[in-house]
């Protein structure tokens, strides 16, 4: 082979090697972790706090808190707290209020909620970056007026 031979396969390689690393190198999005099975992302603990004892027609605040345990990222989903009878699965009364999830959420049920016995979770879904988790329950007792 000779000298000008020599010179244009190299060239040819560095101008393949080029076009390729070019096409390679273009992509609109990069790669964002997802949880898995297999682990890889931040779990999170969910904490509902409120009034335990009321009178019907009375306002009820109540507070959840999200933490991203290890860490000080912001929470990412949505909270929702759930009202239900005591004792009861799906009968019954059930009240449900959904938010775009912060640190710390606030939600409050009014008058609508009869006299009776309720038990009240929170509940966390991420957006798949984090690990969904539920708060303990809390027990409200609303009487007459």
């Amino acid at each position: 082979m000779g000298s000008y031979q020599m010179k244009k396969l190299v060239l040819g390689l560095l101008a393949t090697f080029m076009i390729a690393a070019s096409l390679v190198a273009v992509s609109g999005t990069s790669a964002q972790a997802a949880c898995t099975r297999y682990g890889g992302c931040p779990s999170t603990s969910t904490s509902v706090s409120g009034t335990s004892l009321s009178r019907v027609g009375q306002q009820k605040q109540y507070t959840t808190a999200i933490s991203v345990d290890g860490s000080n990222a912001a929470p990412r989903g949505t909270v929702r707290i759930v009202i239900r009878g005591a004792g009861q699965r799906t009968a019954g009364f059930t009240a449900t209020e959904r938010k775009n999830a912060k640190r710390v959420n606030s939600f409050s049920f009014g008058a609508r909620l009869p006299k009776g016995k309720y038990t009240i979770q929170a509940f966390f879904s991420s957006n798949g970056s984090q690990e969904n988790s539920s708060s303990s329950i809390i027990g409200l007792k609303n009487r007459g007026r």
